[in-house]
């Protein structure tokens, strides 16, 4: 569990009071964590009300989100978790903490880009690959069924998945165009955006790239390929983390059908040698 950053004791959502939380898109998370925790109990209804109410005024999903788990979840004070068993609950937080971290490094990339400096968003992805692989190695696959039951939607929605990750949308229209993202994917974006299932805070950019062209930034070719090849090397270890994870066949809390060709799909210029890129070359980021 080494390279899987270390974390404050996690906390178990049940035993939150969401009117404690000031923060409402929080408080929304919490809400939307307690009813998925409590689906199929007596109290399931009035838990999903609760949620279904605060969403709406916050003209949010209904559900569980990507958003709810990852950037709405207090990590750094101690993650709030599904799961109550101890060992399942640890790996749920250090899940969702190396999901942060590589939605930290994703977004510093971002930033990069949009000043100028493409060679500094390299090294962030070289960063969030050093995550991704710790989280492959040391993940517990018997763990992660445990609490990613969890993830399927609520009310007509999809659930947590990192289909709504906004930032790897943004930085395939800012480095290459998007050509990776067909007409169809466009309008399934655009349709989940206004559903209220991408990290809010992302959702402006997003339409905006997906609505306009010629927003690439310009870069030299090589540096355009180096982060063409380090997503896709992301992208690489996510399909083994999907083979590893997710029984066969399985479509995920997205719901995607078709899984492992919908992420191969998402590699620029495939380069085959991605599918089997050696995971113990990347090594774990230190913290």
């Amino acid at each position: 569990m080494s390279e899987i950053p270390t974390i404050l004791p996690v906390r178990y959502v049940l035993e939150v009071n969401p009117q404690s939380i000031d923060s409402p898109l929080e408080q929304k998370a919490v809400l939307a964590m307690q009813a998925s925790a409590l689906r199929g109990s007596e109290v399931f209804v009035e838990a999903n009300d609760r949620l279904i109410a605060v969403a709406d005024q916050l003209r949010l999903a209904p559900t569980l989100t990507y958003e709810d788990l990852v950037h709405r979840n207090p990590i750094d004070d101690g993650p709030y978790v599904m799961t109550s068993d101890p060992e399942t609950a640890e790996h749920e937080g250090r899940f969702y903490l190396a999901t942060r971290n590589i939605e930290q490094g994703l977004e510093a990339a971002i930033g990069a880009l949009t000043i100028g400096e493409p060679e500094a968003a390299g090294s962030h992805l070289v960063q969030i690959n050093r995550h991704a692989g710790g989280l492959f190695r040391n993940l517990s696959p018997k763990a992660f069924a445990n609490f990613s039951e969890y993830f399927d939607g609520l009310n007509g929605h999809p659930g947590a998945s990192g289909l709504f990750s906004a930032s790897f949308p943004i930085l395939d229209l800012l480095s290459n165009g998007g050509q990776n993202i067909d007409e169809t994917e466009r309008a399934r974006i655009l349709t989940d955006i206004d559903r209220g299932l991408y990290p809010s805070h992302q959702t402006t950019q997003l339409r905006e790239l997906l609505l306009s062209d010629g927003h690439v930034i310009d870069m030299p070719v090589s540096v355009e390929a180096e982060i063409s090849g380090l997503l896709n090397t992301f992208r690489a270890v996510h399909l083994k983390m999907y083979n590893k994870f997710l029984p066969e066949g399985d479509a995920g809390s997205g719901g995607v059908e078709n899984v492992e060709p919908y992420l191969r799909s998402k590699m620029v210029k495939e380069k085959t040698y991605l599918e089997n890129v050696a995971l113990e070359s990347l090594q774990p980021a230190t913290v």
